[in-house]
C-alpha cells in the first residue's frame, strides 16, 4: 500500500465538516480491496470513479480513491435508487469476480463489497468507522470487513411506524361484562387415570 495519506486526511476532514450538514446525505465505501488482486488494477478504479462521474459533477457527490483501492462516496441529496444503479454497473463490471458473483445484493443493505451509510440516522457511528478504516490504512492493514457499528445503526423509520410510535399510551378500559369465575382443578381423574407405562402405551 502507497505510504500517501493525503486521500485519507482529505476524507476525514470532509466526515469533520459533515457533523452539522447530515440532512440528505449518505455515504458509499466501497471494497476493491475485498476483490481478487487483478480486480484491483488501475483501469478497473478508473471505471469506478467514470461511474460516478456525472454525480461528482452535478456537485451531489464528493469520491475519495483510498490508498488500498477502496472507496468512498459520500452523497446529498442522491436517492438510493439511483444509487443502487450506479452500484449495478460495477457490480456487472465485477460480475467474475468470485466476491461480488457470491453476493445477492440487496438495494441499501451492507454486504462484503459495499458498506451503505444514513448519515443523517447515525453520523456518529459514520464517523466512528471512518475513522477506523483511516486508522487502519494508515498502519497498512486490511480495511474493516464489517461494520462494527452494524447493531447501533438505528434503524429507518417508515411513517407509518412514526405515527404509532407518537401516538400517546392508552389504557384499556375493564369489559362492562365481565365476571371472575374460580375454576379448581380436579384431581378424581387424574387419580383414574393413573397407570403404569407398558409397551403398548409407550406405543
Amino acid at each position: 500500500m502507497t505510504k500517501n495519506t493525503k486521500s485519507i486526511d482529505d476524507m476525514m476532514d470532509y466526515v469533520r465538516q459533515l457533523r452539522r450538514h447530515t440532512d440528505g446525505r449518505r455515504a458509499l465505501h466501497i471494497r476493491l480491496s475485498s476483490l481478487e488482486k487483478h480486480f484491483r488494477e488501475e483501469h478497473y478504479r478508473r471505471f469506478v470513479a467514470s461511474n460516478f462521474r456525472t454525480l461528482i459533477s452535478n456537485a451531489t457527490a464528493t469520491m475519495f480513491a483510498l490508498p488500498n483501492a477502496d472507496v468512498m462516496l459520500l452523497c446529498k441529496d442522491t436517492p438510493e435508487d439511483v444509487l443502487d444503479a450506479h452500484l449495478s454497473n460495477i457490480r456487472r463490471k465485477y460480475k467474475d469476480s468470485e466476491v461480488v458473483a457470491g453476493i445477492n445484493a440487496v438495494q441499501g443493505v451492507s454486504d462484503a463489497f459495499v458498506e451503505w451509510f444514513d448519515l443523517e440516522e447515525n453520523y456518529q457511528g459514520f464517523y466512528e468507522y471512518a475513522h477506523q478504516l483511516a486508522e487502519q490504512l494508515k498502519a497498512g492493514k486490511d480495511a474493516p470487513k464489517k461494520n462494527p457499528n452494524t447493531e447501533t445503526m438505528l434503524p429507518k423509520k417508515s411513517p407509518g411506524m412514526l405515527e404509532i410510535n407518537n401516538r400517546p399510551t392508552e389504557r384499556l378500559k375493564p369489559a362492562a361484562r365481565l365476571k371472575m369465575v374460580m375454576v379448581e382443578a380436579s384431581n378424581e381423574k387424574a387419580a383414574k387415570d393413573t397407570r403404569e407405562l407398558d409397551i403398548d402405551l409407550l406405543h
